[in-house]
């Protein structure tokens, strides 16, 4: 069952981080502080860019936490993962960027064969329209023939005004919204559920798609890539949960 996206941001709190700046500095990328972002899993991760020559990822340190910076493309990959596992991670966007992006490739079998198959999950970040779009592989074509879906998730405040809601749930409500933090200042949970019968791709908790996998091989390499604006606090993989009934 599909869960509909209820979460929206305050216009105002936008606002104010435009004309104010996080405090953000950046920082070397030592062993301990890659350790940290990627689970204590650094060694089984490459960390290359979008030529696929390894590089040395650009580290900020936000008042909460370490990050991996994007960076023209900055390309995290895994090798040789079966079906069965989670993807976890937290990621934040800045409002440096009119657009920014991360998108998670799992089941990459051939990096240069831009044909193949793979179910792979983006979420995009607009700054002037102030909404985040997620993209994601689907099995089955729509009326166009395209294997491609999005779902949009605005960010705006609570949007439209209700002339049906009474004035003072009006006042409440956008008391409260305008309280929310600003989107740049948010860590937004993406789950991948790698499945051996399934996937199944979560935005903060919310379901945004899930399909079997009888028609696709889902093992091989998990590309993780970031773009200027994208910032990846948290990386690891487990194990999946067990089918249900």
């Amino acid at each position: 069952m599909y869960l509909r996206p209820t979460f929206r941001h305050a216009f105002a709190g936008v606002l104010a981080a435009l004309l104010i700046a996080p405090f953000v500095t950046l920082i070397a990328a030592e062993p301990a502080a890659l350790d940290e972002i990627l689970a204590d899993q650094a060694d089984r991760w490459q960390v290359l860019n979008r030529a696929r020559q390894s590089i040395q990822p650009v580290l900020t340190q936000a008042p909460d936490r370490a990050a991996i910076r994007g960076d023209r493309g900055t390309l995290l990959l895994r090798a040789d993962l079966k079906p069965g596992y989670e993807i976890r991670a937290d990621i934040r966007f800045s409002l440096e960027q009119r657009r920014s992006y991360v998108q998670f490739r799992p089941g990459v079998k051939d990096p240069a064969n831009r044909d193949e198959v793979r179910p792979f999950f983006s979420v995009s970040y607009f700054v002037d329209q102030e909404r985040i779009t997620m993209g994601y592989y689907f099995p089955e074509p729509d009326a166009r023939g395209r294997y491609t879906r999005s779902a949009i998730y605005h960010l705006d405040g609570n949007g439209p005004r209700h002339l049906s809601w009474p004035e003072d749930l009006r006042r409440r409500i956008e008391l409260e919204t305008a309280s929310l933090p600003a989107v740049d200042k948010v860590w937004f949970a993406i789950r991948g559920v790698i499945g051996t019968d399934r996937v199944a791709w979560y935005f903060n908790g919310l379901l945004v798609t899930e399909y079997p996998t009888a028609e696709m091989d889902p093992s091989g390499a998990l590309e993780v890539e970031l773009m200027p604006g994208a910032e990846l606090a948290a990386l690891s993989i487990v194990p999946a949960p067990e089918p249900s009934l």
